[in-house]
């Protein structure tokens, strides 16, 4: 049980520093973002559900924050685009399905609003669209033997189960 909590409060750290920055990125000011930090951290279901039981949640949410603020930094200025399939391998591998699904769902609505806004030219386009697809390329690995073992992995009959205590 220490090493699970461990390991839940380090995440819930991480998840506090990614909501600050993410927040920091959309321009919101210091204090209000110290606030939408522990206000977006510290709720209950993240609390009760996901820090308590539902460790890859709570993993994915973490590495979500750094997602969003990756990919709102390189909104403002492109030369962080290295840092989005940074925060997208580490968002991958933690297995939250969710977590990558809004993933997916913030970079591209990003991309699209930046392309209709006329914010980016080509070279931007190009350079974000490299680092969203380099996230998919080091991830791939997670992709590949999470296919491969999956009737392996299996723990019931009809396909995966969890009794929502992965702790």
């Amino acid at each position: 049980a220490v090493n699970a909590t461990l390991i839940a409060g380090t995440y819930l750290v991480i998840a506090v520093l990614g909501s600050y920055a993410a927040a920091r990125a959309l321009r919101v000011s210091p204090g209000l973002s110290v606030a939408a930090a522990l206000f977006a951290t510290f709720n209950v279901h993240l609390l009760y559900w996901d820090a308590g039981s539902w460790t890859p949640a709570l993993i994915g949410f973490a590495w979500f924050t750094w997602f969003v603020a990756a990919v709102w930094w390189t909104r403002r200025d492109i030369r962080f685009a290295a840092a989005i399939p940074v925060a997208g391998f580490m968002l991958v591998t933690a297995g939250w399905p969710h977590a990558m699904i809004a993933a997916g769902v913030v970079a591209l609505i990003a991309g699209l609003q930046q392309l209709f806004e006329k914010k980016w030219g080509l070279r931007q386009a190009l350079t974000f669209s490299a680092a969203c697809i380099a996230t998919a390329l080091l991830s791939a690995p997670t992709w590949i033997t999470a296919k491969v073992f999956a009737d392996w992995a299996a723990r019931a009959p009809h396909g995966l189960f969890n009794d929502g205590f992965l702790t």
